[in-house]
């Protein structure tokens, strides 16, 4: 009975000693599953920003490309513009030495 006896304290002692390991075996695995949502969590929150930072960049290359057109129209009719005053400008010097040369004409008679 000795035996026996000191056989189911040797059992109890090593089934105390597992349910130790259990116990620990168990903290560890909840604070691992709480460590993975955590990275999770993180993980999609860098995916988001990133897709906001490559929305927003798509956004500015479609303003910039837009700016460059309107620059460039800009600069077209401004060009446009120029001509048409450098046009008028010498039909009007075309129209004053018409004029003079009348006036001229007309003080020499």
């Amino acid at each position: 009975a000795d035996m026996l006896e000191q056989e189911n304290d040797k059992l109890r002692a090593q089934v105390a000693e597992l349910n130790v390991q259990k116990d620990e075996l168990e903290s560890n695995y909840q604070e691992a599953l709480l460590r993975a949502k955590e990275s999770h969590e993180q993980n999609f929150a860098l995916v988001k920003k990133h897709q906001r930072t490559l929305n927003e960049l798509e956004a500015a290359r479609k303003m910039d490309a837009q700016l460059r057109a309107d620059n460039n129209r800009l600069a077209q009719e401004l060009k446009q513009a120029e001509q048409t005053i450098e046009n008028k400008v010498l039909e009007l010097q075309t129209e004053s030495q018409k004029h003079q040369n009348m006036v001229m004409r007309e003080v020499r008679q």
